[in-house]
């Protein structure tokens, strides 16, 4: 699992992230945010057009359905206080619920968080790995295999084409990716299962976290 979300970041976005807040350009899945003045009400916009690597389209509906599987107790998520301020989320994770009163969709690509104070961090938590952004029907299907060998869908610049917890990962690009051109055909991870092996491999000059990259062939 820990070598699984290791790679996350290659498959998957977020909503926000530091360098769009701050007026730079960098992939995220929000066109527009705004906050009301009272800091309680976050407006965002969806980007249109976003699939994710299943080829399906990325809409408010996902993004509702990842906030309140953190906040279902069946998913025993470990980060749900990054976002516990939003309205609702306790009446979940007491099992009073079973969704987020303060999240409401307007369409398929505008949708309000509202929390039930103002907290200044919540936009930077937004910009955490804890809030990527993963497709309902994919994941329902998954169950509890979500998370575990190659079953994890996103938005991001590759996916996976294998995933081998004892050998390597591969991952090759996303050719539907909303983000720009992909520079690397693939990437292959790959796992040292003991300290002894890693020892092997870098007395015979492998790197011990080696990463292997095919460049695209033109």
């Amino acid at each position: 699992m820990k070598k699984f979300y290791q790679l996350k970041k290659k498959l998957s976005l977020l909503l926000v992230t530091a360098l769009t807040l701050g007026q730079l350009s960098a992939p995220a899945l929000a066109a527009e945010t705004t906050v009301s003045e009272d800091g309680t009400v976050y407006s965002f916009e969806l980007k249109q057009g976003v699939k994710f690597t299943n080829g399906t389209e990325l809409t408010a509906r996902d993004v509702k359905f990842t906030f309140e599987r953190m906040f279902t107790p069946a998913t025993g998520a470990k980060s749900f206080s990054y976002f516990s301020m939003i309205q609702g989320a306790k009446d979940m994770l007491d099992g009073k619920a079973d969704q987020l009163s303060g999240f409401e969709i307007q369409d398929d690509y505008h949708f309000t968080i509202t929390l039930e104070y103002p907290f200044a961090p919540f936009v930077k938590n937004l910009g955490t790995s804890y809030a990527d952004i993963f497709p309902q029907d994919a994941c329902t299907e998954a169950g509890a295999d979500w998370g575990i060998d190659d079953n994890l869908i996103g938005t991001g610049p590759y996916k996976f084409q294998s995933n081998d917890p004892n050998t390597e990962a591969v991952l090759v690009k996303n050719e539907d990716y909303h983000g720009g051109e992909v520079k690397l055909d693939e990437i292959h991870v790959v796992y040292y299962s003991d300290t002894t092996t890693k020892l092997l491999a870098y007395e015979n000059g492998v790197p011990v976290e080696a990463i292997r990259i095919v460049y695209e062939r033109r």
